[in-house]
């Protein structure tokens, strides 16, 4: 298992070295976790009929220096046990790609429970193939959950031209979480010759269409700068009906990313003039560091702000770019009403300490798009509500996380 870069923020390990400690790491957790389903004897008691109303599976947090990500274990139907495979859950996409399709091509089921509807590279250019068929993720207590008929890519072969220096995964290993509206505003999502539509495996729980991102205070233990860390107390959670206390908002359509829009930006209590009159929108990220934007009007840029610190080094792809610690407020919302994510700097654990927000005339991770990131550091203060029924994003403000 190697880990996909990501499309919308900088990677969060830095290095070969961190991300050969952290897959071994991961793995071992995998194993544990299937070991502890199938001690615990919860798939082969469950009576046929339907699932429970809420089911909770653990995300393993990731984090490096102000930085982090979550992973979630996925097994092949009919795998055997312990062989559960990390994979990165990243909002930034809504494609799941399984870094090794020999795996799934030895299961002695292969031929009955998984078909090959295509071939073609996957996002980050590992050549693959476009499979049909079903995953399995365990929840905290133990119980299989089988989400059926899944379409994802599956890797056939390493990056081309991949170098242990690259910066690059060699085989991806990715479970992209983000709605999309519709599914096919993204390329990726309907590769070439392949006539089914790829879209997060979490849509496919149609019995669950609602999911909650919550980032526990492990994600964000302090430890020396440059070890990378792996906490076990975030979650991901999912719900028959939607829970209460979101303020929901529909999510900006025709668009390859999930975002919202972005009415309004505070910096250290300082209301701004960005976005200006250009409709801006906001990526919705559950993980990274702190938030960014593109200014290209230097409605920001051109003035001095309060608190000002250095730039990160994953800002040397961007233009004209400067680092807030203060503490900031940016509303985001649809056409209808509005949410204000309110970052408080002086209540952030140390970790995530130091930077709230890089303003950049250009940030080289908006895409091209005229907006902002939330970034992961409001899904430590926000539960983060993914509906896929209702084409929606909400937030729930659980505070700091200490």
């Amino acid at each position: 298992m190697q880990h996909s870069n990501h499309r919308i923020h900088a990677p969060t390990l830095k290095s070969e070295r961190s991300r050969l400690l952290v897959r071994d790491e991961l793995k071992r957790h995998a194993a544990a976790v299937q070991a502890s389903a199938s001690a615990s004897d919860l798939v082969r008691r469950r009576k046929p009929g339907p699932l429970p109303p809420t089911l909770s599976i653990g995300m393993t947090g990731v984090r490096e220096d102000s930085s982090f990500d979550a992973y979630i274990s996925v097994r092949l139907h009919g795998a055997a046990a312990g062989s559960a495979c990390p994979l990165l859950l990243d909002s930034g996409n809504s494609v799941l790609v399984y870094p090794r399709f020999e795996d799934i091509q030895a299961l002695p089921n292969y031929a009955t429970d998984y078909q090959v509807l295509g071939a073609g590279a996957e996002p980050w250019g590992c050549p693959a193939n476009v499979v049909q068929g079903p995953i399995v993720l365990t929840t905290t207590d133990g119980l299989a959950v089988t989400l059926g008929d899944v379409v994802f890519y599956a890797c056939t072969a390493d990056l081309p031209g991949w170098t242990a220096d690259s910066g690059l995964a060699h085989r991806t290993a990715n479970f992209g979480a983000a709605c999309l509206n519709p599914w096919t505003a993204s390329t990726w999502n309907r590769p070439a010759g392949v006539a089914s539509v790829l879209q997060t495996p979490l849509s496919y729980l149609v019995s669950h269409p609602y999911a909650v991102v919550q980032y526990g205070a492990g994600a964000v233990a302090d430890t020396p700068a440059g070890t990378p860390h792996i906490s076990l107390d975030s979650k991901l959670t999912l719900y028959t009906k939607r829970p209460a206390g979101f303020s929901c908002f529909e999510i900006v359509p025709n668009l390859e990313w999930m975002a919202l829009l972005a009415k309004s930006l505070s910096i250290g209590g300082i209301t701004s003039q960005w976005p200006g009159s250009t409709p801006a929108i906001a990526f919705i990220d559950t993980a990274g560091g702190c938030a960014f934007l593109s200014d290209p009007d230097r409605l920001l840029c051109n003035s001095v702000w309060p608190e000002q610190t250095g730039n990160p080094p994953w800002t040397a792809g961007s233009t004209g770019c400067q680092t807030i610690m203060a503490s900031i407020a940016m509303e985001v919302g649809d056409a209808t009403g509005s949410f204000t994510i309110a970052i408080d700097e002086s209540a952030l654990p140390a970790a995530a300490k130091g930077k709230t927000i890089v303003m950049c005339q250009l940030n080289e991770f908006m895409r091209g798009q005229y907006g902002l990131n939330i970034g992961g550091i409001s899904a430590l203060t926000h539960a983060i509500l993914i509906d896929h029924r209702h084409k929606q994003v909400g937030f729930r403000s659980v505070g700091a996380v200490i």
